[in-house]
């Protein structure tokens, strides 16, 4: 048209608007990145029916056959060709549950599948091929949930890394979201692994992870964009500060023993331990089993499953000072950004260490209103002594 009418000719905007206007639902317009769009006119199921109905009567029961499975397949493909998606997201996380997955497959596909398949409940089944179908029939138009989300259930290597790169980047975004008022937020830090190489093991990351649990839990069901970003604009959006630490004051805190008083010659009368817990096992006892200790310490309304939210790892020693100097600072600026405070928990090297860092600033300093906690979920846990161990803590 722009060679013909010049400088006159309709806009590509213009003219999908009116043949949208025009025809309707019957045409599908496809866009794809760098090519021109692509036009195609929707065959509905009417028009393939006549179509079948007004071949030629005179074939042999293989060409009928074959006439009838052809035509099931125009119709299939017409319902595939109707599919309303979008790659311009991602599918969400809602979109791989086994309710969604068959929704997604049309209903005449779904029929095909199931005459198929002899199970009595196929729709696993039915869900992975009929979605390997539909994406292998529109590849560049529709993202097909299972495609992407599940391993085996393969995308191209390409769209495979172009998606963990849009997600790292969603995922800088659920950090920096606002976790709302009435929410307690326990940050936790400890060393952090990853093999890097798994063929020999070699090379091994090693630093500081931090993460925070957030009560009562909140879902965020935020597609991901389907953008290009570069692997340094990802890196950047996680780059924590590192923040030099030298200590100022040659004094450390000092940790007190306290000494047991005991008998020397004292009978060890444990050994009636173990008579006594056998014959109360066989009585009624009202002090609740492990699985309900944690509802029989709660106090007042259950506030509902947290949410645990990653938070970016600094690549250092987790035991090297700057390192936890790093992690306290960029927790409190966290914390106050999120309008919480800044509870911190550590193991007990790093608590200890973090404690001297904390001791040594000044009064006015940033670090002095953060919250340190030694682990005590790893004492309990360890010691079986859920809220008994740490009761006064």
């Amino acid at each position: 048209m722009e060679d013909i009418c010049g400088d006159k000719a309709y806009s590509v905007v213009h003219m999908k608007k009116r043949l949208q206007t025009y025809f309707g639902s019957d045409i599908i317009i496809t866009e794809v990145n760098g090519k021109p769009n692509i036009v195609t006119f929707r065959r509905t199921a009417s028009s393939i029916l006549n179509e079948f109905y007004r071949r030629p009567s005179s074939k042999s029961p293989e060409e009928e056959k074959l006439s009838m499975i052809e035509t099931a397949a125009k119709l299939i493909k017409a319902d595939i060709m109707s599919l309303k998606d979008s790659k311009a997201v991602y599918p969400s996380s809602v979109d791989i549950n086994s309710e969604q997955n068959i929704i997604f497959v049309p209903d005449s596909l779904q029929t095909l599948l199931r005459a198929l398949f002899s199970q009595n409940d196929s729709s696993v089944k039915v869900a992975s091929v009929g979605q390997a179908i539909i994406q292998a029939s529109r590849p560049r138009t529709l993202i097909a949930p299972l495609q992407i989300a599940l391993l085996l259930f393969a995308s191209s290597y390409t769209e495979v890394q172009r998606f963990e790169l849009n997600a790292a980047a969603a995922a800088h975004d659920r950090t920096n979201t606002q976790f709302g008022n009435g929410t307690f937020v326990q940050y936790i830090a400890d060393n952090v692994d990853h093999n890097l190489r798994t063929l020999d093991g070699h090379g091994t990351f090693h630093g500081m992870g931090m993460i925070a649990a957030v009560t009562p839990g909140f879902r965020l069901d935020k597609a991901v964009p389907r953008l290009s970003p570069t692997l340094k604009e990802v890196s950047d959006l996680a780059k924590i500060n590192i923040e030099y630490y030298k200590m100022q004051s040659k004094q450390s805190l000092q940790a007190e023993f306290a000494t047991m008083n005991y008998e020397p010659n004292m009978i060890d009368t444990t050994w009636k331990l173990d008579l006594l817990s056998k014959v109360c096992w066989p009585l009624t006892c009202n002090r609740p089993s492990w699985s309900a200790i944690m509802h029989k310490v709660m106090d007042g309304d259950y506030p509902g499953k947290s949410s645990v939210v990653f938070l970016p790892m600094i690549d250092m020693n987790p035991s090297d000072l700057t390192c936890i100097n790093s992690t306290l600072n960029f927790i409190g600026k966290h914390a106050k950004a999120q309008h919480c405070v800044p509870i911190l928990t550590f193991d007990q090297p790093l608590y200890w260490k973090a404690m001297n860092i904390i001791k040594d600033e000044p009064l006015n300093s940033p670090l002095k209103s953060v919250i340190l906690r030694l682990g005590g979920f790893h004492l309990e846990m360890i010691f079986r002594r859920i809220g008994h161990l740490m009761r006064n803590y």
